[in-house]
């Protein structure tokens, strides 16, 4: 077996005297009567059976089938079923998957059910969605699987060539985690972490990002929440000043909240080459929030937004506790020009603006900002059950204009609708969203990533 020369893997896997490129299910969709399942190829195989049983009740069957998809029918709404494929003769078989029958708002991109034991090296949940359009029109989505004390370290990537309307596995990143995928210069990259709390990493892809470089460690953290460590989700990388521009994070909720920084890389220069990236200090926002009485909290996962005036801003979530009287702004910080360093600016009105990512983007068309974000419609700062599209002419207000996922019909306990990640298609937004659904471990811990069309949405400009 020889050393590892690139980042992706077509599948990861953690025994590395193992074969990584195994025969394994790598997409399963659950439908109200059904599932969509499709596996990688087991080698010189061309015809497979797939079986599924009722978990519950004992009611099996199964399908012949001569290609490397399958759409399933016929079952019942509501159970759970567990499904293996294997070949003619038997003597391969994928590890088996498990799966809820149900239909879910918006477009499945990926699902995993949460007594699914398949990725437990990293973890039984889906988050940390990321997206992209490539030159061609390609949809790419990206996201990450985790859970409390789990490894944290594998992102899967989808992709789309019909605007979002079907997904198809690509490759899988190991280790990366919290990433954001971007074009630059027509090249598509990769930012992310190694793990929560750990280096932060970029890489390049080729072939329409099937294929990784390694990547290079930009800086070293580290990857110990009871001392703190760095911290980003997948966030907007501006092009502003000469430089591409993130937010990031340093702490953990172990240590009591996080401070903000800012990471940028000049524009021309080679984004391979750490010594071109800086990181600038860190600001501590809480400080001057406790001098307001009525606002006791602190910032996270902050969106990097140039105002009218050419100031750079951070606009982050402004964590509060469940009884605060004020859940309905966002925390905003400005960036020196210099971009070395931030200093708190104060908060913006903007139902969406706290205890959750939300994701801010600036379209030129409209001239104005705009914001999908969790507003919160019945007094629980905490709950995740709508996902709204906001706007602002000036970043001094965002005002809900569109409902995008309603689920306040869910107990908010366990449907979300969370962690937006956003990019302007034409007359278009685009929308991937952390899901829990049907059945979901908890509405944190979701099972589903979603995409989301919102049609013409200058539409809903006020």
């Amino acid at each position: 077996m020889h050393g590892t020369d690139s980042w992706n893997y077509h599948s990861y896997g953690p025994n590395p005297t193992i074969d990584p490129d195994d025969f394994r299910i790598t997409r399963i969709v659950p439908h109200h009567d059904g599932f969509s399942i499709s596996w990688s190829p087991a080698l010189g195989e061309r015809k497979y059976i797939v079986r599924w049983n009722d978990i519950e009740h004992g009611d099996e069957g199964s399908l012949l089938i001569d290609s490397t998809a399958a759409i399933i029918t016929g079952l019942r709404e509501g159970f759970n079923y567990r499904v293996v494929v294997s070949t003619i003769d038997g003597s391969l078989q994928t590890r088996p998957r498990v799966l809820r029958t149900s239909d879910v708002p918006g477009t499945v991109i990926n699902y995993l059910h949460p007594k699914d034991d398949s990725f437990n090296f990293s973890g039984r949940f889906l988050a940390s969605p990321s997206i992209v359009r490539l030159s061609n029109g390609r949809l790419l989505a990206s996201m990450d699987v985790f859970s409390w004390h789990g490894g944290q370290n594998l992102t899967m990537i989808f992709s789309s060539d019909d605007a979002g309307e079907t997904w198809e596995y690509l490759t899988e990143l190991f280790p990366c985690f919290w990433g954001a995928m971007f074009v630059h210069r027509d090249a598509l990259y990769m930012l992310a972490m190694t793990t929560e709390y750990g280096d932060l990493i970029i890489g390049r892809a080729s072939d329409e990002g099937r294929s990784w470089s390694q990547p290079v460690t930009l800086f070293r953290s580290s990857a110990n929440g009871d001392v703190g460590g760095l911290h980003k989700a997948p966030l907007p990388i501006v092009e502003t000043h000469g430089c591409l521009v993130t937010a990031i994070d340093y702490g953990s909720w172990e240590t009591g909240g996080f401070q903000q920084a800012i990471v940028s890389v000049p524009s021309d220069a080679d984004l391979l080459d750490p010594d071109q990236w800086n990181l600038s200090k860190s600001c501590n926002p809480k400080d001057a929030l406790l001098r307001n009485a009525s606002i006791v909290g602190s910032g996270l996962e902050g969106n990097v937004v140039v105002g009218n005036d050419g100031i750079i801003h951070d606009m982050l979530r402004l964590q509060l506790g469940s009884e605060s009287q004020h859940p309905s702004r966002a925390l905003m910080l400005t960036v020196d020009p210099s971009l070395t360093s931030l200093s708190f600016e104060g908060t913006v009105p903007f139902n969406g603006g706290n205890n959750s990512k939300f994701f801010v983007l600036f379209d030129a068309q409209s001239a104005l900002y705009w914001a999908v974000g969790n507003e919160i419609a019945g007094g629980d700062a905490d709950a995740r059950n709508i996902l709204s599209l906001s706007c602002s002419k000036d970043l001094a207000m965002f005002e809900n204009v569109h409902r995008i996922v309603d689920l306040s019909h869910g107990d908010p306990r366990y449907v979300a609708a969370q962690y937006p990640s956003c990019i302007i298609d034409g007359n278009d937004l685009l929308v991937v969203s952390r899901t829990a659904w049907n059945e979901a471990d908890s509405y944190h811990n979701s099972n589903y990533i979603t995409f989301h069309r919102v049609q013409d949405f200058r539409q809903y400009a006020r």
